[in-house]
């Protein structure tokens, strides 16, 4: 069940899938409460495509209480090769208005693209906006750049559509200090990256804030890799004005748990020693955003040895908790960034045994977040004020 909430709080929807056979078309039973939990609508809306091609990704909801969502859907064969496509996967993005009982699916209209992520938001004119990373129809192994789409739910048109490719300077940065990193940065390969999260700004321009994220399974062992960061600047129209790049290694690695083990860190990971952390780290990682007059902050752990490694052009090491440092970096439309270290992440001398953990956050007021974290029984909060 997916529950999201408008933008102003008004309307909650809550949205179930019925099952289904492979063969069968996919239904939704969508309700849709006030704040008070008042039933605004509910209907099941059907979608015509068949349930086994059909996943479902993301919903929001608008102000007036309708529902927009995307979903990831699989070509056969024979659309494939008829569409000359390299992947069967595709996206699609629908809005239902319920006054009207109208499903609408909408043509974004690149035509040599496809998008290979997806995330919607709504803006705060109630405008549905869609963003992602694009590739090749023919070449989809590669991301080549970032899109933007823009509808209005008034009319029920797109308004504005818009690819950002990424120079090979942005792809250069982003392999820095890497091994074959300039050979891959030439084949124009853009490392997998997950939009964290956007934030509006003046003038319907927008920041977009994306992290390296992967996890890595085999029959043995389970890792995490929460890697760079790019905060994008978008203009109104959705195109990349500047992009910068924050540089780090946060990566944790542990055995799974079988008869012979108990999943946990070994001796050396507990005490620092191994390559790489335990994944009961994995926690400690992760990046936290505020928003204040225009510039985007971002807060993380790092290594305290990662600033010098840097500068000597020396991979990142990963951090860890006994002697993280907490740092603070400044993103600003023009392209700078500032660092800055705040304070050590777990300080016991004061008092801090817990590390500050940025995955957990909400800014209340226009320069003040609260990170909150939880380790075991434990919580530690933070807030963290811009001047």
């Amino acid at each position: 069940m997916n529950i999201p909430i408008s933008e102003d709080s008004t309307k909650v929807a809550f949205l179930t899938e019925y099952p289904a056979k492979r063969n069968e078309k996919v239904k939704y039973g969508v309700t849709v409460v006030d704040r008070t939990m008042n039933e605004v609508w509910s209907k099941d809306i059907k979608i015509n495509e068949l349930d086994k091609d059909f996943k479902f990704t993301s919903i929001k909801i608008d102000k007036k209480g309708n529902i927009h969502f995307a979903a990831r859907l699989r070509m056969s064969r024979e659309e494939k090769r008829d569409s000359d496509a390299s992947s069967r996967y595709y996206y699609n993005v629908y809005s239902y208005f319920h006054e009207s009982g109208d499903l609408k699916q909408y043509e974004i209209g690149f035509k040599d693209e496809i998008m290979r992520t997806l995330r919607l938001t709504m803006d705060e004119q109630d405008n549905l906006i869609g963003m992602g990373f694009y590739a090749d129809r023919k070449i989809s192994g590669n991301y080549k750049g970032f899109f933007y789409f823009r509808v209005n739910p008034e009319n029920q048109k797109v308004e504005a559509s818009s690819l950002s490719e990424f120079d090979k300077d942005l792809i250069k940065s982003l392999y820095a200090n890497e091994r074959k990193g300039e050979r891959k940065a030439e084949k124009g390969k853009f490392p997998p990256y997950v939009i964290r999260t956007s934030v509006g700004l003046k003038d319907g321009r927008m920041a977009v804030i994306a992290e390296h994220y992967q996890k890595m399974e085999s029959d043995e062992r389970v890792s995490y890799l929460f890697g760079n960061v790019v905060t994008m600047f978008l203009d109104a129209d959705g195109k990349m004005t500047t992009a910068s790049v924050i540089k780090k290694k946060q990566f944790a690695s542990s055995k799974k748990a079988n008869e012979s083990s108990s999943g946990n860190p070994s001796i050396l990971q507990l005490f620092g020693l191994g390559i790489y952390p335990g994944t009961n780290e994995v926690p400690y990682y992760g990046i936290s955003i505020i928003e204040h007059e225009e510039d985007i902050y971002i807060l993380y752990n790092d290594n305290p040895k990662n600033e010098d490694r840097l500068k000597e052009g020396k991979n990142p090491r990963s951090v860890r908790k006994r002697n993280a440092v907490t740092q603070l970096v400044k993103c600003s439309p023009d392209g700078r960034i500032d660092n800055s270290v705040l304070f050590k992440a777990q300080n016991r001398k004061e008092g801090v045994k817990m590390p500050l953990m940025p995955e957990a956050y909400t800014q209340y007021s226009e320069n003040s977040t609260i990170i909150l974290g939880r380790n075991g029984r434990k919580m530690r909060a933070t807030r963290i004020t811009i001047e």
